[in-house]
């Protein structure tokens, strides 16, 4: 009877002890990933303008072509939100961001128009004194600005610990270039003439990268990201009419960006 009894405290004692064990906080940061987040981030971007200008006569015919390519590079900031789903050590989900930059091209950028060319037949002559005035070049100054851009991605990953994801990301882009600049020749009578022209476009694209992510917290994270983001190519208009030659310009732009940037993530 008594080793009865004492087999019996012994088996109430080990379910005790089970219960308890099992009663114990877990660790919340190793739970699942699925979620919708709120987010973050800083970092830097190396962007690239590409252009290639066309010199076009009211006529039609074109008379000169030039390219140039110049960096806009510069500091990014913005905000993201997604969503994940988790399945064992895989992850997907989609995610969107926004970022405002102060990416500015390159202000001496220019396309020349050869005078030969863009300034053939002018007299060149002075008016009030008759004295020939050396022809000069048609020259343009060719400014350019990335004042925001966004993407809108889906999301692949795994989990390579509980608590660190490896994952690809890719999608499309769209963002706000502003283009500026001026086109100098002379009228006909020699006198140096100046038109400027602005314009700006909200631009379609791509963007391709990849990146990783720690949870540290149950609903923190923080990231690492890399991002290539094409604006994708676009056409910019231009007149110089006061020229000797009335002068259109037509510039395909292509606008490109790598990014580097950190972030923060809040998981509800």
């Amino acid at each position: 009877m008594r080793s009865k009894l004492l087999g019996g405290v012994a088996v109430l004692a080990l379910l005790g002890a089970v219960d308890g064990a099992s009663a114990q906080p877990v660790n919340r940061v190793a739970d699942g990933w699925t979620g919708l987040y709120i987010g973050a981030n800083v970092g830097y971007s190396w962007g690239r303008s590409s252009d290639f200008a066309n010199f076009v006569s009211p006529a039609g015919p074109t008379l000169a072509t030039a390219s140039a390519k110049f960096d806009m590079n510069g500091v990014i900031g913005g905000g993201q939100t997604g969503y994940n789903v988790q399945a064992g050590n895989w992850l997907w989900g989609w995610e969107m961001d926004f970022q405002g930059t102060d990416q500015k091209g390159d202000a001496n950028t220019r396309f020349i128009c050869p005078a030969v060319v863009c300034q053939a037949g002018n007299p060149g002559t002075t008016f009030g004194t008759g004295a020939a005035a050396p022809l000069a070049v048609v020259a343009t100054t060719f400014n350019q600005k990335l004042d925001w851009f966004g993407t809108l991605r889906g999301r692949v990953g795994a989990l390579v610990a509980p608590n660190v994801l490896l994952y690809g990301t890719a999608g499309l882009a769209f963002g706000r270039v502003e283009t500026s600049g001026t086109i100098t020749g002379q009228n006909g009578g020699g006198t140096p003439t100046g038109t400027a022209f602005a314009s700006h476009s909200t631009r379609p694209g791509w963007t391709a990268g990849g990146g990783a992510e720690w949870r540290f917290l149950d609903h923190w994270s923080c990231k690492i990201e890399y991002l290539y983001v094409d604006l994708m190519n676009d056409k910019i208009f231009a007149a110089g009419p006061v020229n000797f030659i009335p002068v259109n310009l037509v510039v395909n732009s292509h606008v490109t960006d790598n990014i580097l940037r950190v972030g923060a993530n809040y998981r509800f």
